[in-house]
């Protein structure tokens, strides 16, 4: 039987910084920047959207860093006074 994307996803985090804002964008491009310097082979990098909750709710900008068959999915989004940060693997 096929596995749904909950059953592939593996470790996950999530992090929420109270008073702290910054710009998806600019954490995304520092993010790409540092995994540059470390010139990791065959390492791909894109982003994609996925709804916060539903169809019907808006989409959150990740970005995915991809090697051979493992995906990792970072989000950065403001959230009230602070800036939630997570990952998923």
């Amino acid at each position: 039987m096929p596995q749904s994307p909950q059953e592939k996803v593996k470790p996950h985090w999530s992090k929420l910084v109270e008073n702290f804002q910054t710009s998806p964008k600019d954490y995304y491009d520092a993010v790409e920047a540092a995994v540059k310097r470390r010139k990791i082979p065959d390492l791909q990098t894109s982003r994609v959207d996925y709804s916060e909750a539903g169809a019907l709710t808006p989409n959150r900008e990740y970005l995915r860093l991809t090697r051979e068959k493992l995906a990792f999915d970072l989000c950065a989004a403001p959230f009230g006074t602070g800036f939630f940060f997570s990952w998923w693997l």
